[in-house]
């Protein structure tokens, strides 16, 4: 599979690598590859690409791309059941969760030969960090929602995710 061969050349480090190793990479590119997918077909694969190509952080398309990580990234951990109750091991789960969905947008954008870029990485370091910062503040609230996590990831997707692209 594309995902885990590009993980593991990545070399992440020990850290890292602990918790992508508790993740069904499988399942986890096939949601992005899902996403993807539903993005093209409501705006077209010309307009992502060329919103890609002009790489506007305000387009809604690329409130789409983030949202996948982002909101996205509930669904993994939700699905995996990552251990986010351990207050030492929260931050490598987000970062390693962020890691593993930003190389799948890459792959699967590549794939769709609508982005170009040179890194098995889609958003650079500097924007991951900050949807890393979302999606660690997400998941706190998700932490204290009364019905639970798994009920809180499955609001954000449907809400923040899923009807944005079926309006």
């Amino acid at each position: 599979m594309e995902l885990k061969q590009t993980i593991e050349n990545l070399n992440f480090p020990n850290k890292y690598q602990d918790v992508i190793n508790k993740i069904d990479l499988n399942k986890t590119n096939d949601f992005v590859k899902a996403m993807l997918n539903t993005i093209v077909k409501k705006y077209g694969i010309s307009n992502v690409g060329s919103e890609i190509r002009f790489d506007n952080s305000n387009s809604k398309v690329s409130t789409h791309l983030t949202h996948i990580i982002e909101v996205g990234g509930l669904k993994i951990i939700s699905d995996n059941n990552l251990n986010i109750d351990d207050k030492n091991n929260f931050q490598n789960i987000i970062v390693a969760v962020a890691l593993v969905l930003n190389c799948s947008l890459a792959i699967e954008l590549k794939n769709l030969k609508i982005y170009d870029g040179r890194s098995s990485n889609y958003y650079n370091n500097d924007a991951l960090l900050t949807i890393v910062q979302r999606l660690a503040n997400h998941t706190i609230s998700g932490m204290s929602y009364s019905n639970g996590f798994e009920h809180h990831a499955t609001l954000m997707i449907m809400n923040n995710l899923v009807s944005q692209l079926t309006d």
